[in-house]
């Protein structure tokens, strides 16, 4: 990888040093395994740089769609700086709008949507100043670590850097720092790095979000990464989220038997009745299991009165494509993500029309894989 845009990081170095004493920064942040470790690499840097963090929210999850109660939130916190980490800000062009009276910073990688915002927002994404051919692999955690050692001293915070990059499997890009990483912290590199120590912290992050408690497991979980000097810290606090994790495994040891088979196992769909939301768990640990890699893996789970997906695939698919394809005119739906990973939500009475479009686009694609064989 090389950097392309030197000059969109100096600017990014500049802005950070611009923030005063005076002014009060909001962070918004997605609450899965990157965007938990972004916040905290963030909140202990600026901490560092004495920058005054008033607000923390993770509100939006997967989405970000602002509205005028945040909005007045945030003036009356007198907000002056808002960072958003790991969230497809840009994907909604009248977020915007909302964001006019404050200065900022979206640092995410996901795929790249209205460039043409307005000189108060500046947008860091890495495809906008590397040359990497898969930029979504550039983790939002990975690129805070990156950017903030360039302003202070956060070398001791590399093992969420490490942390993050493979809970979002983002490790294929990255392998010189992370044996680097695994051998500082003396953690046995294996090359499913789900099945390390790290990998072991990622679940237990995921685990956190899983619990239906309004946020209150998320933010202990993120309270405990903060408090934590290390990964060893870490693993402890954080035990007491793996209840959910003993689920996801056996969901995950028994997913082929449990699972709906599709086209000559072209694509596995799985439905839960669970009191965890675990869609994501169990779709990335299949899918990266090695056991289907040439599979459109699907997990769909009834929350109240909707749907929520999660879709993973390591073959050719465009996993982010074919959900919004899925969804089109739904009302009150919405799906989002990346080329291997992605994510969706509905309203349950729209799940089986879902489904059948679903099932027909994976078997169209493969048709015309096989014919252009």
């Amino acid at each position: 990888m090389e950097i392309i845009n030197q000059r969109l990081i100096d600017k990014f170095v500049d802005l950070i040093n611009q923030i005063s004493n005076s002014d009060k920064v909001a962070i918004f942040y997605d609450p899965d395994g990157d965007g938990t470790c972004s916040v905290v690499m963030l909140q202990k840097a600026l901490e560092r740089l004495n920058k005054n963090i008033a607000l923390i929210s993770n509100e939006f999850h997967g989405s970000f769609n602002i509205g005028e109660d945040t909005v007045n939130k945030l003036k009356e916190k007198k907000i002056t700086h808002i960072f958003t980490l790991d969230l497809p800000v840009d994907y909604n062009a009248d977020n915007f709008k909302f964001l006019e009276d404050f200065k900022t910073i979206i640092i995410d990688h996901h795929i790249l949507q209205n460039v043409n915002h307005p000189h108060n927002i500046f947008l860091i994404k890495p495809q906008l100043f590397t040359n990497m051919k898969e930029p979504n692999y550039y983790c939002t955690s990975k690129l805070v670590y990156d950017l903030m050692l360039r302003l202070v001293d956060i070398n001791d915070l590399k093992w969420l850097a490490i942390t993050g990059l493979i809970s979002d499997y983002c490790w294929k890009d990255w392998d010189e720092f992370l044996r680097e990483g695994l051998k500082q912290y003396k953690v046995k590199w294996k090359d499913y790095l789900y099945d390390t120590d790290f990998g072991m912290l990622t679940k237990l992050i995921t685990a956190a979000s899983a619990f239906k408690d309004n946020r209150k497991s998320i933010n202990e979980c993120k309270n405990f990464l903060y408090e934590s000097n290390n990964l060893e810290e870490a693993l402890k606090k954080c035990k007491k989220f793996n209840v959910v994790n003993k689920v996801v495994d056996d969901y995950i040891l028994n997913f082929s038997q449990r699972a709906e088979h599709y086209n000559k196992d072209c694509l596995l769909i799985l439905e839960l009745d669970e009191p965890y939301s675990i869609t994501s768990s169990i779709s990335t640990a299949v899918s990266t299991s090695g056991k289907f890699p040439n599979t459109f893996i699907l997990v769909a789970q009834k929350n109240d009165e909707r749907i929520n997906i999660s879709a993973r695939t390591q073959h050719s698919w465009d996993a982010n494509k074919i959900l919004k394809e899925c969804i089109k005119g739904f009302k009150e739906a919405n799906a989002g993500g990346h080329v291997p990973a992605s994510g969706a939500s509905m309203k349950k009475e729209d799940y089986q029309t879902f489904k059948e479009r679903l099932i027909k686009s994976v078997n169209e694609s493969t048709r015309l894989k096989v014919k252009n064989q």
